[in-house]
């Protein structure tokens, strides 16, 4: 939390203008800050969605990177098709712990 206050860009986000408030990371950086498990773990969730193809999928444009949403900075990211092939989004907080939105996700035309 404190990496994205201190170290994040505040470029305007591209799906509604508004500061994006991100913290883009390199593997080794989110290694580094979640443990080389949690890393691999996410790093084989791509497997999961797009299977053989998942090999292309990582060794082409990946980009990591940790989006703070508040209600003072960011209350909200309106509803939009990313431009990435997929797209994997981690709660940093567990439910209950904050109250707002719950992150809606589509694949396959399936919700």
């Amino acid at each position: 939390r404190n990496a994205v206050s201190t170290e994040s860009q505040q470029k305007a986000d591209t799906v509604d203008g508004a500061p994006d408030h991100q913290l883009n990371l390199s593997r080794e950086e989110l290694e580094s800050a979640i443990g080389p498990e949690a890393a691999a773990a996410l790093w084989s969730l791509p497997a999961s969605f797009l299977g053989e193809a998942a090999d292309a999928a990582l060794t082409s444009d990946v980009e990591i990177f940790v989006r703070r949403y508040t209600p003072a900075t960011r209350p909200w990211n309106p509803f939009h098709t990313d431009s990435s092939r997929l797209t994997i989004n981690v709660a940093l907080d567990p439910p209950g712990r904050y109250t707002g939105g719950t992150l809606l996700g589509c694949f396959d035309a399936q919700v």
